[in-house]
């Protein structure tokens, strides 16, 4: 079905963000040791800076393509590609923000975030849902 291969391609996407998360929880742990607070800042924009030239050209990939891909998946639509490339986009951001909140081991925070991101992965699904998608 397209939802399950929906959900592979973005499994698939997710075990290389997660390795951003990873990599950044390393460096911002690195720099929290050594109570260098200027180089988690240098760390944490400058990522942000790079992966959101990355993310657009990673969306932009997904809109140009979103009709190859739907018609390779038997879909109806290119909507739910588009709506998969913005969700594979916004998760590269929340990845670079766990790692930093992870590395300077503000847990209180990283556990809100999680749950926050919980209940809006459960609303939109729900909204998508009732909309047919």
């Amino acid at each position: 079905s397209l939802f399950a291969s929906l959900i592979s391609i973005f499994i698939i996407l997710s075990s290389l963000i997660s390795t951003i998360q990873t990599v950044t929880t390393k460096y911002i742990s690195n720099f929290f040791a050594e109570k260098d607070y200027k180089s988690i800042s240098n760390f944490f924009f400058g990522s942000f800076k790079k992966i959101t030239l990355i993310c657009l050209i990673l969306f932009l990939f997904f809109i140009l393509t979103s009709k190859q891909i739907a018609l390779f998946l038997n879909a109806v639509s290119p909507i739910p590609i588009i709506i998969l490339g913005s969700m594979v986009s916004i998760s590269i951001f929340v990845s670079i923000s766990r790692g930093t909140l992870q590395g300077i081991q503000n847990f209180s925070h990283l556990s809100l975030n999680l749950i926050i991101d919980s209940i809006l992965r459960l609303v939109i699904g729900i909204l998508l849902v009732h909309n047919n998608f």
